[in-house]
């Protein structure tokens, strides 16, 4: 019977890599908005992004709150809004 390949360093790594770059993205958001006088952004991820979870937790860990964006234009956007 095979068994599955095992997680290598390498692939946590690569994880890591792309949840920071995540991380990252949104922390620019943030300033924007935070420059702008502003206390929410558009959390530029939804839930069929592949770390979205893992990103989500640490901003969550953090004390930001999710909210949904809602209607803009008339039209319903399944995104969230992080706020602070």
């Amino acid at each position: 019977m095979s068994e599955p390949m095992k997680i290598t360093n390498e692939m946590k790594r690569r994880k890591e890599e792309r949840i920071s770059q995540m991380v990252d993205r949104v922390n620019k958001d943030i300033q924007y908005a935070v420059s702008r006088k502003q206390n929410s952004t558009c959390f530029a991820f939804d839930n069929s992004d592949e770390f979205y979870f893992e990103v989500k937790k640490k901003f969550l860990d953090c004390g930001y709150k999710f909210v949904p964006t809602g209607y803009l234009n008339g039209v319903y956007q399944r995104t969230e809004d992080i706020t602070w």
